[in-house]
């Protein structure tokens, strides 16, 4: 099984099947494919001439698969990172974006000694080569993904502050406490 499959999996699980809730900003989402990304990117699943809610009932779970591989995972070079750390950043990138993925990312290697990143939520030769800095020492690499977990968790105890999105923080933990264990269960060793 490659490092994507194995992310997918966590990811596939905790996204779950159709999902509407007028919270949500992103609209519709079914596999974790959000009825906004479909319009960002002008696919239009069911080929009728418009890009709506009826694409996500339509979406298959390889469809969905496919679109979070070639719009989160390649974009974000999870392939060039080690696998513990791809599986929380591609999960949060699902979740959360890929801008936040990637500068909760940037701001978790700042967090090490050495160059300073710029936290900018773009993924180049600079994140990834201080990124392999910072996972080469032992026992870094275990810290690191601590540290970016710890990083989103905080980030929903901000965002489930605020009274629009209080009603998902109580999911948001439960994908927290579970990536940790799916983590340390089926990646680290």
């Amino acid at each position: 099984m490659n490092h994507f499959d194995i992310a997918h999996i966590f990811t596939a699980r905790a996204e779950g099947g159709f999902v509407n809730n007028p919270g949500d900003p992103g609209g519709p989402t079914k596999y974790g494919v959000s009825l906004r990304l479909l319009r960002s990117f002008g696919i239009d699943i069911n080929h009728d001439g418009d890009i709506d809610q009826n694409d996500i009932r339509d979406l298959t779970p390889a469809q969905a698969e496919q679109l979070l591989h070639d719009h989160f995972w390649t974009p974000l070079h999870c392939d060039e990172m080690p696998l513990p750390l791809a599986v929380a950043v591609y999960d949060t990138a699902v979740n959360m974006g890929p801008g936040r993925a990637t500068t909760f990312l940037q701001q978790t290697l700042n967090f090490f000694p050495g160059p300073s990143l710029a936290a900018d939520g773009e993924i180049g030769p600079q994140t990834l080569g201080r990124l392999e800095q910072v996972a080469e020492p032992p026992g870094n690499l275990a810290l690191l993904v601590s540290q970016y977990i710890n990083r989103r968790e905080r980030a929903y105890a901000a965002l489930g502050a605020r009274p629009q999105f209080a009603a998902f923080l109580g999911g948001w933990m439960r994908r927290i406490h579970e990536l940790r264990e799916y983590i340390t269960t089926e990646c680290m060793g």
